[in-house]
């Protein structure tokens, strides 16, 4: 679960593909704050999610494909309690 009280809440999009995922994070203002590609195993998902937290606190995410390339990823965020929107 997320336990980052007094880190600013920070929102990723993740752009899903076969064999890689692109995660873009950006704070509430909407500035970009980095980026990064992934495997799509349970490793770069968990990767990903660390990478995000490491700049604030992610408590939602915009996932692509949830139902088919971005699926393995929503399930990884939501087990995190992060809110996955299909986008």
């Amino acid at each position: 679960m997320n336990n980052s009280r007094n880190k600013a809440e920070v929102i990723l999009g993740v752009d899903t593909h076969m064999d890689t995922h692109v995660g873009v994070l950006l704070n509430a203002q909407g500035h970009q704050l980095g980026c990064l590609m992934v495997t799509t195993n349970t490793s770069g998902y968990e990767r990903l999610v660390t990478w995000a937290n490491s700049f604030g606190c992610l408590k939602r995410a915009g996932v692509e494909g949830t139902g088919t390339y971005g699926a393995g990823l929503a399930s990884v965020l939501r087990k995190h309690g992060i809110e996955v929107f299909e986008v």
